[in-house]
């Protein structure tokens, strides 16, 4: 649903007079994830500068070059923006609050890129289940697999259907 939205916004904006804006998206979206891969790596204790030369490794090398040089390659790997921000924004410990809530949103919203957002939804909810336990998990978890479930009855189940043979 968001790459339908960017890509219908870039070319009512833009047209297909130039490819600068569409693969900026790519390269923006590509080097957005490698900052918060290396927010997630310095929480997580690993060295300053270790960190610095594996998530700039990631921003030339981490979806290959080749993803880097096509426009349409942001809405595969969009899905690891707002779940890795889910992951970094998850509380610790405490009772449901705004945080939750903005992870949910999050979780739900990296659903909306690709198929990758429901490992992002696994990650954050294992991730919230060890620190906070199963019961927090699931508070999380809840509206993005909802959602999902709502989306695969009414479209996904005939997709998945669609390309096989008789």
């Amino acid at each position: 649903t968001i790459p339908i939205l960017g890509f219908r916004l870039l070319f009512t904006l833009f047209g297909i007079k130039t490819y600068l804006p569409y693969i900026v998206v790519t390269i923006v979206v590509d080097l957005a994830i490698a900052h918060l891969l290396w927010r997630l790596l310095l929480r997580v204790g690993v060295s300053p500068w270790l960190s610095v030369v594996a998530c700039g490794l990631f921003a030339v090398l981490g979806v290959a070059w080749q993803d880097l040089t096509s426009a349409f390659q942001w809405q595969l790997i969009g899905a690891l923006l707002p779940g890795l921000a889910a992951l970094l924004l998850s509380p610790t410990r405490g009772a449901f609050g705004r945080r939750d809530a903005l992870v949910v949103l999050l979780l739900t919203s990296s659903l909306l890129f690709s198929g990758l957002g429901i490992i992002m939804v696994i990650v954050v909810c294992l991730t919230v289940a060890l620190r906070r336990g199963i019961g927090a998990a699931v508070a999380v978890g809840a509206v993005p697999a909802l959602v999902y479930l709502a989306w695969y009855l009414a479209y996904g189940r005939h997709v998945a259907t669609a390309g096989t043979l008789p």
